[in-house]
């Protein structure tokens, strides 16, 4: 590959350093954690390191986060790893009402309308999520006694050590001679052959030259 090309890679938990040996190139790699919500175009695209001429389609699929290293893009790697619990966390609510006696389909429809409302209030960026958290309780109320009773230190300190743990797998380095961390050996990465493409991130183009790899069925890593 040549060096005067741009890398943007899409892959999670593999530095710029581990996709370079791999490709055998010097070229700049920039990674990206575009989010399923950029079909939209509403979910923010958090990259390392900045480079405006990758930024720019990302800025059309909701803006960007650019960060200025690798350590900080770990830490967003991180946040985007609770996305599934936050859906354990609602199907646990629907089941506890269904096994006091609430038809599953109803328990269903309150709580995915509960939280789709939340869901508005967090576009009211002049308050900060502490202050949403109070604005939507009253003392001594239903949700003051949740929030303290269940949500105790000793719960948030939970998320925390398994947050920890996460950042420092994904922090830690790929012993050399083995797969990208997160692929099980014996079986190594292998790139496959890159493929022509004309779209980017969801119909954004970055470039001429644009092409996509692909591991499996998941596109990778592109090359403006």
């Amino acid at each position: 590959m040549d060096d005067d090309r741009t890398v943007v890679s899409l892959m999670a938990g593999v530095a710029a350093d581990d996709l370079r040996r791999t490709l055998a190139t010097g070229a700049p790699v920039v990674r990206a954690i575009p989010l399923p919500a950029v079909r939209e175009r509403r979910s923010v695209t958090v990259t390392c390191p900045s480079r405006p001429a990758v930024e720019s389609p990302f800025e059309r699929l909701g803006g960007t986060l650019p960060v200025a290293d690798e350590d900080a893009f770990d830490v967003f790697s991180a946040l985007t790893g609770t996305l599934t619990a936050h859906y354990a966390y609602l199907a646990t609510l629907t089941a506890w009402a269904t096994g006091h006696g609430i038809a599953a389909d109803a328990a269903e429809r309150c709580v995915r309308d509960l939280f789709r409302n939340v869901g508005h209030s967090l576009r009211d960026e002049t308050r900060p999520l502490h202050r949403l958290a109070a604005d939507h309780g009253t003392p001594n109320g239903n949700n003051e006694r949740i929030r303290t009773t269940w949500f105790s230190q000793a719960n948030a300190a939970a998320l925390e050590k398994a947050l920890d743990g996460l950042l420092a797998d994904l922090g830690q380095d790929r012993p050399r001679g083995k797969g990208f961390r997160g692929i099980p050996d014996p079986a190594p990465y292998i790139p496959t052959p890159c493929i022509p493409a004309t779209r980017l991130a969801d119909g954004e183009r970055s470039g001429a030259g644009t092409v996509v790899m692909a591991a499996g069925a998941v596109p990778v890593a592109a090359v403006a």
